[in-house]
């Protein structure tokens, strides 16, 4: 059995889809299917073709890296057909095809249906993209919308890394065919910390209740509301008692940088370090406009440290409502600083919080369950194929 996943982000470009991509691909070759991930080629740096470790093959193909590589655009060159022509020739059984308005899933599900390979697209978002401007939003919502049309015409199911990914798919009129969740390896990731002591390095006051933002520092993971609830908190609580670490990057780093009071800035983190930051934490706060599902979320569940989080994709699957963090109504600084003012409160409880998520985590969040439930999908899809031929 043969796998291609396409993903027009992946390793050594860090994020969501990459390490998703990359969980699949490794827990897939695990199993002795062989796994090819085809993404692009961002940088010249990056190998056009490597086999890894994990005896996942890897090929990347010719593009143009607009944004600092976030939005890559497949050029269609004499190189990039001739790659193409060699996968088809290599005859795989199953097309991944990673996200529905990237130039590189387009190709993904119109290589399957050039092929006749049994294809699933899977959607890792929950609302439209948004670059924190209502003018660009529309037009990236449009562009979605046109996008999203091109790679459902060719007539491949769909589905979601979370059960709001899957009820997001209704908005572009498709209706997906279950789940295929996002994972870590739990233990792996909480047992690689690194030594740092976070509340000594930046100098947190002494026993202040420190709340962690872990993720692009852009208006859509909600930082600009967050920063806007930490000068409230500020100044509202007694001194010392609430400190504020972000960690990443992106285009609000300067604000972060320069806010007042107890907010510290990181810089972007390796994961070793993610992890001892959020061990160090009494909470994770993601107020996200959009998540498919936060590997974020799934971080804070290895190390036990619940969440104040936006109802974004893993919120349901981690059960985060019953008493596993503080689920928002949603991302509005009033609202931010009154849900971080309650978990202050509540301080004492945060433990078991904590606790209860991991526990949780450690029984459904596996790659596993992940590998399971995406080869089900195509057990089933190919079994419902071949009833339709006869």
């Amino acid at each position: 059995m043969s796998y291609c996943l396409f993903s027009a982000l992946y390793a050594p470009h860090v994020g969501g889809v990459e390490s998703y991509t990359a969980g699949l691909a490794k827990e897939l070759a695990r199993r002795g299917r062989r796994v090819t991930v085809v993404t692009c080629r961002l940088f010249p740096a990056h190998p056009e073709r490597e086999t890894q470790q994990d005896d996942v093959e890897v090929l990347r193909l010719p593009c143009r890296p607009l944004l600092g590589g976030r939005l890559p655009l497949l050029r269609r060159t004499a190189a990039t057909r001739r790659a193409m022509d060699e996968l088809a020739a290599s005859a795989p059984d199953r097309v991944v095809v990673n996200t529905r308005f990237y130039g590189l899933s387009l190709a993904g599900a119109r290589f399957a249906l050039r092929t006749g390979t049994p294809a699933f697209v899977v959607e890792h978002g929950s609302a439209h993209l948004s670059l924190g401007n209502p003018l660009a939003d529309k037009v990236v919502e449009a562009y979605e919308h046109w996008a999203t049309g091109r790679v459902k015409a060719c007539g491949h199911p769909f589905c979601g890394v979370s059960a709001s990914s899957l009820s997001w798919l209704s908005h572009f009129g498709i209706e997906g065919r279950g789940v295929v969740p996002n994972a870590i390896d739990l233990e792996a990731f909480a047992e690689n910390a690194s030594a740092r002591d976070f509340r000594a390095e930046l100098g947190v006051p002494e026993g202040a209740f420190l709340v962690a933002f872990v993720g692009r520092l852009v208006p859509e993971k909600g930082v600009d509301a967050l920063l806007q609830a930490a000068q409230e908190l500020v100044r509202r609580l007694p001194e010392g008692s609430m400190a504020f670490a972000f960690a990443g990057d992106g285009p609000l780093a300067g604000e972060v940088a320069q806010a007042s009071g107890n907010v510290f800035a990181t810089g972007r983190l390796n994961a070793p370090d993610v992890a001892a930051l959020l061990r160090d934490a009494d909470v994770l706060c993601l107020p996200s406009r959009s998540e498919g599902f936060a590997t974020t979320l799934l971080e804070a569940a290895a190390v036990g440290t619940p969440p104040v989080v936006t109802h974004v994709g893993g919120v349901e699957e981690l059960g985060i409502a019953d008493r596993r963090g503080i689920v928002l109504q949603d991302a509005d600084p009033t609202t931010l600083a009154a849900a971080l003012q309650e978990a202050h409160a509540r301080r004492g409880e945060c433990p078991a919080w904590g606790t209860r998520l991991h526990e949780l985590a450690a029984q459904t969040a596996s790659w596993t369950s992940s590998a399971d439930a995406l080869e089900a999908l195509f057990d089933a899809y190919e079994t419902e194929r071949q009833a339709g031929a006869r």
